[in-house]
């Protein structure tokens, strides 16, 4: 859990992410009926922060790809973002049920920053990506 906190914590204050090969975290289930254990937290967050190393390599592929169509390229990264976007709140949700399900366990204001991070995460790396120089179309 501690692990998970600290790992928000560290994308807040760290540069862009950077791109590894990753897999992509799984949606999240609709309704969960009871709160996450730890170690499922655990592993959730591992997979989700691995995700966002991908969704910085897919980001710089179709900015590449779109060359000097901006429209283009704007339409294609948002479109991406958008299903990221959707793994980070899911995540968050299932964070928050796991805290409010062990009260006392990380403090409110720490717990609030935590969420923030991992929600806004996506539109961050988004950013990064859409300020660095755009790069050549990759090699097919």
């Amino acid at each position: 859990m501690i692990r998970v906190l600290a790992l928000a914590c560290a994308l807040a204050s760290s540069g862009p992410v950077m791109a590894q090969d990753a897999v992509p975290a799984p949606a999240a289930p609709a309704a969960a009926t009871a709160a996450p254990t730890a170690d499922e937290i655990a592993a959730a967050g591992d997979a989700y922060y691995a995700s966002l190393d991908t969704l910085r390599a897919e980001l710089l592929a179709a900015r590449a790809a779109a060359g000097a169509d901006t429209a283009r390229a704007v339409a294609d990264v948002d479109a991406i973002v958008a299903t990221y976007q959707a793994r980070a709140d899911a995540f968050a949700k299932r964070l928050r049920a796991f805290l409010a399900a062990n009260p006392g366990m990380v403090p409110p204001e720490d717990v609030e920053t935590a969420l923030t991070q991992i929600t806004r995460a996506p539109a961050m790396v988004r950013q990064s990506v859409m300020q660095a120089p755009p790069e050549a179309a990759p090699a097919s």
